[in-house]
């Protein structure tokens, strides 16, 4: 496994992204959630038990973290 340390140096802004954007194993969700933030995608953390949603969300150029994992979805797991 790779682990990456990462760095919180201020609170980020606060915002929420809901299912408005597209469901959360596809691409192009995570690509809107960034534009709405106005960050880049590579400035992201996104962190989930399910592997799909990390999948997708590495996909489109953010990094991602396994949380709280299910044994099927360990199993599954791409980034293991």
């Amino acid at each position: 496994m790779n682990f990456r340390a990462f760095s919180v140096t201020k609170t980020p802004p606060a915002w929420i992204a809901d299912t408005c954007v597209g469901t959360k194993t596809n691409v192009k969700s995570y690509r809107c959630i960034a534009t709405m933030s106005g960050a880049p995608e590579h400035r992201f953390l996104f962190l989930s038990d399910v592997t799909g949603e990390l999948d997708a969300a590495r996909s489109a150029g953010m990094s991602t973290a396994l949380i709280a994992a299910r044994v099927a979805n360990v199993r599954r797991a791409s980034i293991l």
